[in-house]
């Protein structure tokens, strides 16, 4: 059974030692819930038309309140986005630049 209160500490003192890192990776438990949270895929909504996505194709962990700002893990801060919405939405928070570096 997951223990809420353990993972979040153990999360903590992850979270700290890998704030050094670049690259922070939601962990692999953390994961598996924020998908099962959104069980019609890519949770974006286009605010011209208000119609979700709903893809299910190359599904990403997106950080509502991005890592760059002073997001955290917190499983309220993660939603899921397609890649083509998560790209679209780091652009328009962290700039064309930095989401230019993650297009292939």
């Amino acid at each position: 059974m997951f223990n809420e209160k353990l993972f979040f500490e153990k999360q903590e003192k992850a979270d700290s030692a890998a704030a050094k890192r670049s690259v922070i990776a939601v962990p692999k438990p953390l994961q598996r819930i924020t998908f099962k949270n959104y069980p019609h895929g890519c949770a974006y909504v286009d605010p011209v038309s208000g119609r979700r996505c709903g893809s299910h194709h190359q599904l990403h962990i997106n950080h509502i309140h991005h890592r760059a700002q002073g997001g955290t893990n917190a499983p309220d801060n993660l939603n899921v986005l397609c890649r083509r919405h998560n790209l679209l939405v780091a652009e328009k928070v962290l700039g064309k630049a930095v989401a230019n570096g993650w297009r292939r």
